[in-house]
């Protein structure tokens, strides 16, 4: 497999708490470089992302790293984010119903991390 092929399935990432907009401006012109299949980044920063870099695919992931808040502020979170159609959203962290699956699809996730999903939705 040639490394373009792989470039082309990597989310490019950076979601360190101390991640500065110019550690974010680096990733996103390394991601055009190197064209990979996106950038992950924090949800404060898909805004300057797609001003800067509107031919990237962007991603963000909602209740990153802990999971501790609650599914009403991780739904407030996945809207507040929402920029347009073309942001990818994953939330994860502490979701463990399909009520709480649910909500986050509703509320414009595309993914769900989730390591209870097919207890919560299957009963196994």
């Amino acid at each position: 497999m040639e490394k373009t092929e792989i470039l082309a399935r990597v989310d490019h990432t950076a979601l360190k708490s101390t991640a500065t907009w110019e550690d974010i401006r680096l990733l996103c012109e390394e991601a055009v470089e190197y064209k990979t299949a996106s950038v992950c980044i924090p949800p404060s920063y898909l805004k300057r992302a797609r001003a800067a870099f509107p031919q990237l695919n962007l991603c963000t992931v909602i209740g990153f790293p802990l999971g501790y808040s609650t599914t009403a502020s991780k739904v407030f979170e996945t809207k507040d984010a929402v920029i347009g159609s073309d942001v990818k959203i994953k939330a994860a962290g502490g979701i463990r119903t399909q009520e709480a699956m649910e909500a986050f699809c509703q509320a414009g996730c595309s993914r769900i991390g989730c390591s209870a999903a097919i207890k919560a939705l299957c009963g196994k």
